[in-house]
C-alpha cells in the first residue's frame, strides 16, 4: 500500500497585499505524530483547565471564610469598643 500524502498550504505575506502559497506534502506517519501531538496538547490544556478550576474553587471558599472571619472580628471590635471601661475611642474613618 502506498503512503497517503495530503497538500498543506501555507501563506507568506509580505507587505500588505503581496503572498507566496507554497504547497508541500506531507507523509501518513508525519501527519499521524502531528495529530497524536495535537491530542495531547489537548488532554494536558484540559487537565490544567481543570486544576486550574479546582484551585479557583479552593480560593473562593477562602476568601469565602476570610470575609466571614473579617465580618465577625468588626462586630467583636465593636462591641469592645462599647464596653464599660474601654478607653478605645471609635475612629469614624476605619469603620465602615
Amino acid at each position: 500500500m502506498g503512503e497517503i500524502k495530503k497538500k498543506n498550504r501555507y501563506r507568506v505575506y509580505y507587505g500588505s497585499s503581496v503572498h507566496i502559497t507554497i504547497y508541500f506534502f506531507q507523509s501518513k506517519g508525519c501527519i499521524l505524530a502531528k495529530a497524536c501531538e495535537y491530542i495531547l496538547e489537548l488532554r494536558d490544556s484540559s487537565e490544567k483547565a481543570a486544576d486550574l478550576l479546582r484551585e479557583n474553587e479552593r480560593l473562593a471558599n477562602h476568601v469565602e471564610y476570610l470575609q466571614s472571619v473579617n465580618d465577625k472580628l468588626k462586630v467583636e471590635n465593636s462591641l469592645l469598643r462599647r464596653a464599660p471601661g474601654s478607653n478605645i475611642r471609635p475612629s469614624s474613618s476605619h469603620e465602615s
